[in-house]
């Protein structure tokens, strides 16, 4: 029989109505009810159904099944181990997509290696800080634990990468970080510098220096509501940016603002396959 919680966290019962913003799924593996419910509890801020199983082979199917959004998974199981579930995960043409954060108890010095070598793509070690644990889950899933509000907002927003400058137009913002709506390529913690001037006669974020927290350009999309493009998390920002943003946010400001066309290069094109790289 499997273990496992099909129903959605607690906290959130009411965050999302039927028929919005789907729910993202969270598979946790363990062996362990003890730290199961630790997990589950650093994620009962999470607007997420929450699944869980007790070892590999009860993980595979529930993954089969349900296609969850991201994976935290023990090492040390019965009937399956951790390493060996990962590997079939990463085996498969379907779930091969889904990240696996490993999360193991300090034992031996390779464990760590092996679970890279399985190809999961984070590992934790036991005890896990609840800190550690979200804002390693945050990596990939972009909405894990979001308890800061975050406004509309559609302006133009300079990036500068290693890649080179591009335009992007924003979706959201809030202090610490914004969603942009973009099919440039960019990869998952790329380092990324981006200024933008905020409506209503605020002054301009210059220089602020971030990296990409999540991507919602594949296909099909991880959060479908939302335009192809990806989060940006804020790692730096000078105080005179940082205070233009608090007073923008907390001033009702962001209301005034006017349609926005966005930059020319990133208009999707609505005749365009949906299957198309990098949407």
């Amino acid at each position: 029989m499997l273990a496992m919680g099909s129903h959605p966290a607690s906290g959130f019962s009411d965050f999302f109505s039927e028929g919005s913003v789907p729910r993202a799924k969270i598979l946790l593996v363990d062996d362990l009810e003890f730290f199961l419910e630790v997990e589950k509890d650093y994620l009962k801020q999470t607007p997420a159904t929450i699944y869980t199983a007790r070892n590999g082979e009860e993980a595979l199917q529930i993954a089969a099944r349900e296609r969850p959004d991201l994976i935290f998974m023990d090492l040390n199981m019965p009937v399956m181990d951790g390493i060996t579930c990962c590997r079939h995960l990463k085996a498969d043409p379907v779930l091969k997509t889904i990240p696996v954060i490993m999360v193991i108890a300090c034992s031996e010095e390779g464990d760590a290696l092996k679970c890279r070598d399985a190809g999961c793509q984070e590992v934790l070690i036991k005890p896990v800080p609840r800190r550690d644990f979200l804002a390693f889950g945050n990596r990939y899933l972009f909405n894990i634990d979001r308890r800061e509000k975050r406004l509309s907002l559609g302006t133009r927003v300079r990036c500068q990468t290693g890649r080179g400058d591009f335009e992007a137009l924003s979706v959201d913002l809030s202090q610490s970080g914004i969603y942009l709506k973009s099919r440039q390529a960019v990869t998952p913690g790329e380092s990324v510098t981006i200024s933008f001037d905020l409506p209503g006669g605020s002054p301009s974020v210059k220089g602020v220096q971030g990296r990409v927290a999540w991507l919602n350009q594949e296909f099909p999309r991880r959060n479908p509501s939302m335009p192809a493009g990806f989060g940006v998390e804020f790692l730096l920002i000078n105080p005179e940016s940082a205070n233009a943003l608090r007073l923008f946010l907390e001033s009702g400001a962001w209301r005034l603002q006017t349609a926005v066309e966005e930059p020319s290069h990133d208009k999707e094109d609505s005749s365009a396959p949906c299957a198309r790289s990098g949407g």
